[in-house]
């Protein structure tokens, strides 16, 4: 099974899962036929909601597991890409916990000057600080690169930038 996107193939456990155009797939052994299978991992799940995700965008998304938290990312752009500028301004994130199995989503407001260009997994060679997903954030206002971090989980504010808390509306479903 292809991928429109192959920035989107992770590495759970040493198993491949990837975004593919209609569903999100893994590679399991089947020890009845004694080989590996390809097997949708979101068709009886999400299935709705990953078609709803529009078709051009799904060459755009972008992946990366969590292994410190067991958890896969996919970055993508829910609306409609309008100019090529902006095919990699996210705006939403599909996670995956490698855990529980459950998917969810988040989402993340476009109407500031920050937009969410990528991101990072930042571990160091020591291994004495934990890993860290970093996010690569795009400010309109000066042309600055900066990287966001997902913290903060007390008070669940959005932006922190220099004492500058900037809040957006989020719940849990």
């Amino acid at each position: 099974i292809a991928t429109l996107s192959p920035s989107s193939l992770c590495s759970r456990r040493g198993a491949p899962i990837w975004w593919a155009e209609d569903a999100i797939f893994t590679i399991q052994f089947d020890p009845q036929n004694d080989a590996f299978t390809v097997t949708s991992i979101s068709d009886e799940r999400i299935a709705t909601f990953i078609k709803a995700v529009p078709l051009d965008n799904r060459q755009y998304v972008k992946g990366l597991y969590d292994s410190r938290s067991d958890v896969i990312y996919w970055l993508y752009k829910s609306d409609a890409i309008v100019s090529p500028a902006d095919s990699y301004a996210y705006n939403s994130i599909l996670a995956l916990n490698g855990i529980t199995g459950a998917f969810y989503p988040w989402s993340f407001s476009t109407n500031g000057e920050l937009s969410i260009r990528g991101f990072i997994y930042v571990r160091t060679p020591s291994g004495e600080t934990d890993p860290v997903v970093k996010f690569i954030v795009d400010n309109a206002t000066d042309d600055t690169f900066t990287f966001a971090e997902i913290n903060n989980i007390s008070t669940w504010l959005d932006w922190d930038t220099y004492g500058d808390d900037l809040d957006y509306s989020s719940y849990f479903i």
